[in-house]
């Protein structure tokens, strides 16, 4: 794994070459064609077995002299153990279906197989590398798109199962819909599958046989290669030969099961790093206690008590049915075909994708389970067969051109003067409907970038209209922009006095009730503010407004003015007696009073009262992986508070850190000298709990990110009541 970063098939491994037989390989092909054969059969006395060409290899049986004699031969470049792959079951439970009714295994909703329609015409074909399958089972024997190749030698016709365990792994990736039985990832008879069979009765192979059998898969024009075993020594031949297999992401998409030991200890193929290794869950999304567990692990899949076709009459008991066999396996090598079917129904809905695009969308996409984000027992979770394809749809992930396009010879060009940018135009008047008719009316896309802000419908009605619904979509242009993969983004709406939030994936819609159908004047136009909170990912923003055109208000009738009466004439006032003249005395002065001055009016400034809810929001902190920031902010600027509530928002930087895909983070926000914490997803806010009372008082904050790998930028709002 890259890390970005029947208990059936563990493979037991022999330590060292106790019956002699190694992988030799040659300094070129020249020399592997010169030499291989004389070097280990007439010098070393030797038995070639293998002839890896490909690697310039081969799989030889020698003494130990021979051995020697190989080691000193100059064109040899080394030699290693070919070590053992061995098939492991337990706890068979064989099942007979009533009435010969389809059965749906668990797992094909839980990885979202039974939401994603197969291809009309897929190209990529899937190889199973394992112990045959049994052709006469219903659920295959109409299939004319199985192919396979013998080993003639060894384990025998690839249509033949002893053992039932490649017709268990392939009942879970292609068993036909045929109106019994089960059915598979891909169960409309289109894939295109091809078996090498390298078990035998023995029940175990070589690495170079396995080796041999990838080239096979890839010489039949195969894609992607299931492989239900494991082992414990690594092979450096085995891991060069897979390596050149994946090709860093453009040759073929490898498949194989973690193991089934319980520990910590590595598995291979399977971890190897071209290699997806697959881990084991239940029904209840619970890791499976056999399930190897360790840093290699990618993804998981169902593993446990899985359904599925095994040979005919395998079972001759009360079991035995004339419609086909069934049974439930458990073990990491059934849940690796639920990996490989579903990479398999992904990529052929997206064929022009490479096998490393359809790698990351699968581990990118994948649900998380355990512990937050990456963890040693479910990887990055469990695959989502619809999620990866929505990943790889909206990719940057162009189709190859069919047939090359000649080049054009070079001319020059003509200067063209520059277009002056037209003026915004004012908002576009609309005819107004009917008074009382519903009306949506949808706004044109625009494109935000992450962080930023846009303005939707640009028109206005000519008349008074009442706003009922306004909807709104984000798309993102790119799923991956950045290193980062952008497939949900939290937005803020706001129209008139109203605002909302909303966390909308790809392509989702959002309807917003407008409470009181708010009337919007006739002429002005109908905006709505969309914020794109994803700091890292840039979208396109739709929207509709939904709105009635409101009946026309009569006019008050309008006041006669009065009408003016006739004066009245005032009545005759006879006119005053004459005063006699009289003599003036000198004024007496008095004493001025001083005035006092007039105080300017005061204007009294309310203070909440004591025991009304309040808020402090703090600004946002960026705290790096199992950090903390102390003193984020002061509540209420110190005074004492009773705290009734904490709330965190939470914005990863990037979320790829060190191999890990972040997307939420554990927080621990101290107030009052108690805890409070809970998990908040990236974008998103969430209240926390508390694991105390706090006591009244100053209130400083103090907030933890205990998140092992991923960095955070947290915000932090308080709700209190003063005391």
């Amino acid at each position: 794994m890259v890390r970005w970063g029947a208990l059936a098939a563990a493979v037991l491994v022999c330590g060292a070459a106790a019956d002699n037989r190694y992988l030799v390989t040659f300094k070129d092909a020249p020399t592997h064609r010169a030499f291989s054969a004389l070097a280990v059969e007439e010098l070393a006395g030797g038995t070639v077995e293998v002839d890896l060409r490909r690697h310039h290899a081969v799989a030889a049986t020698v003494s130990d002299e021979g051995l020697a004699i190989l080691r000193a031969n100059p064109h040899v470049e080394s030699v290693e153990p070919d070590v053992k792959r061995y098939e492991d079951r337990m706890n068979v439970n064989p099942e007979e279906l009533e009435g010969g009714a389809i059965g749906m295994p668990y797992g094909i909703s839980m990885v979202q197989a039974d939401l994603l329609e197969e291809a009309e015409h897929p190209s990529k074909k899937l190889c199973i590398i394992d112990s045959g399958l049994d052709m006469r089972h219903p659920d295959f024997a109409n299939n004319t798109k199985i192919t396979g190749s013998d080993d003639p030698e060894g384990a025998g016709s690839w249509n033949y199962d002893a053992s039932s365990h490649g017709t268990h792994v392939a009942g879970t990736i292609a068993a036909m819909r045929n109106g019994e039985g089960v059915v598979g990832v891909n169960p409309e008879g289109r894939l295109q599958v091809h078996i090498v069979r390298v078990f035998g009765r023995r029940g175990w192979t070589y690495s170079s046989n396995l080796i041999a059998a990838v080239d096979t898969c890839i010489e039949e024009g195969s894609h992607i290669v299931s492989m239900s075993l494991s082992g414990d020594d690594r092979g450096t031949i085995e891991e060069k030969a897979f390596a050149e297999f994946y090709n860093d992401g453009n040759g073929v998409l490898l498949v194989a099961a973690a193991g089934n030991k319980g520990g910590t200890k590595y598995s291979y193929p399977a971890s190897y790093d071209s290699v997806i290794s697959v881990s084991s869950v239940s029904q209840t999304y619970e890791h499976a206690v056999f399930a190897q567990k360790n840093d290699q692990v990618e993804v998981c899949a169902p593993g446990v008590d899985v359904l599925s076709s095994v040979a005919m009459n395998h079972w001759r008991s009360e079991w035995e049915t004339e419609r086909g066999d069934y049974a439930t396996f458990r073990g990491t090598s059934m849940a690796t075909p639920h990996v490989s079917g579903v990479a398999a129904l992904v990529w052929n809905r997206m064929w022009y994708c490479t096998a490393g695009d359809v790698r990351r969308a699968l581990v990118a996409t994948s649900k998380d389970l355990g512990e937050e984000g990456w963890d040693p027992r479910f990887g990055h979770g469990l695959i989502q067969a619809l999620d990866a394809y929505h990943a790889l749809r909206d990719y940057d992930c162009v189709p190859p051109a069919r047939t090359p396009v000649p080049t054009p010879a070079p001319t020059v060009p003509t200067p063209v003067p520059p277009t002056p940018t037209p003026p915004t135009p004012p908002p576009a008047l609309l005819v107004a409907p009917p008074a009382g008719e519903p009306v949506k009316e949808d706004c044109a896309a625009q494109e935000v970038a992450g962080g930023g802000a846009t303005t939707l419908c640009n028109f206005a009605v000519a008349a008074a209209v009442a706003v009922q619904k306004v909807h709104v979509r984000v798309v993102f242009p790119q799923l991956f922009q950045g290193g980062v993969f952008c497939y949900r983004t939290e937005i803020t709406v706001t129209h008139a006095d109203a605002t909302w939030t909303a966390t909308l994936r790809n392509g989702q819609w959002a309807v917003f009730d407008v409470e009181s159908a708010e009337v919007v004047p006739a002429g002005t136009p109908l905006y709505i503010t969309v914020v794109n909170e994803n700091p890292l990912c840039a979208v396109e923003v739709d929207g509709r407004v939904a709105y009635e055109t409101m009946l026309p208000t009569p006019s008050p009738p309008t006041p006669l003015p009065p009408t003016p009466l006739p004066p009245t004439p005032a009545p005759a006032t006879p006119a005053p007696p004459t005063p006699a003249p009289a003599t003036l005395a000198p004024p007496t002065p008095t004493p001025e009073t001083a005035v006092p001055p007039t105080p300017a009016p005061t204007t009294a400034v309310p203070l909440p009262p004591v025991g009304e809810k309040e808020t402090d929001e703090c600004a946002a902190q960026l705290v790096p992986a199992q950090g903390e920031v102390a003193g984020a902010c002061i509540v209420a600027g110190g005074a004492a508070v009773a705290v009734r509530g904490v709330e965190v928002r939470a914005v990863m930087p990037s979320l790829f850190s060190g191999g890990m895909f972040c997307h939420s983070v554990n927080v621990r926000v101290v107030l009052q000298g108690v805890e409070y914490t809970g998990r908040v997803r990236h974008t998103q806010s969430a209240a926390l709990a508390a694991a105390g009372a706090p006591a009244p008082g100053p209130a400083a904050v103090v907030v933890a990110n205990d998140n092992r790998f991923c960095n955070a930028e947290l915000a932090v709002t308080v709700t209190y009541v003063r005391v």
